[in-house]
C-alpha cells in the first residue's frame, strides 16, 4: 500500500474533495495541466502530457518542466502527513535527469521517506508509460506551523 506508516488510506470523498481543492488552488497545476491519478498521506500519483510548448530549443521536454512535475509530486506526497493546519516549502530539490523526452505522457511519483517536526525528506520519480525511469528528485521541505507567513511574503 502507498501509505506513509501510521496513517490511514482516504476515503474515496475525502480524496476527490482533496484533489478538486488542490486543483482550484494551485495555479501551476491547471496551467502545466497535471492530472492527479492517485493521492494519499505519504504517497502521489500525477500525470503530465507532453506538449510543443514545454520542448526546448533541441525538442526535448525542458528539464524545467520534469523538475516541476518532480517538485509538484514531492510537495503532494508530503501534504497527508502533515500536522493538520501546517503546510510545507521547499528548502532543497536535488533532481538527476536519466533520459531525454520528446512526447507522450510522464507520471510523476512521490513518496515521503521521512516527516519530522521541521522538516520532511521526499523522493520522486518522473517515468515514461512504459515505467522507465526519466528522473529522479530528493527533496528536503520545511515544515511550516499553522499560520506561519511564507517566506518572503512581506517583502
Amino acid at each position: 500500500m502507498n501509505v506513509y506508516a501510521g496513517f490511514e488510506p482516504y476515503a474515496f470523498g475525502e480524496k476527490q474533495r482533496l484533489i478538486e481543492t488542490i486543483v482550484r488552488t494551485s495555479p501551476i497545476i491547471r496551467a502545466l495541466g497535471v492530472r492527479f491519478l492517485d493521492l494519499e498521506p505519504g504517497f502521489v500519483r500525477l500525470e503530465l502530457a507532453v506538449r510543443e510548448e514545454f520542448l526546448n530549443h533541441n525538442g526535448v521536454v525542458h528539464g524545467g518542466i520534469v523538475a516541476a512535475l518532480a517538485d509538484t509530486a514531492v510537495a503532494f506526497a508530503a501534504k497527508g502527513a502533515l500536522p493538520p493546519g501546517s503546510s510545507s516549502t521547499s528548502v532543497e530539490l536535488k533532481i538527476n535527469f536519466i533520459r531525454p523526452v520528446m512526447e507522450g505522457r510522464l507520471t510523476g511519483e512521490g513518496r515521503l521517506i521521512h516527516m519530522g517536526r521541521r522538516t520532511a525528506v521526499v523522493e520522486a520519480r518522473v517515468l515514461l508509460p512504459d515505467g522507465k525511469l526519466v528522473a529522479h528528485c530528493v527533496s528536503t521541505l520545511m515544515v511550516l506551523p499553522t499560520g506561519a507567513p511564507v517566506a518572503g511574503a512581506d517583502t
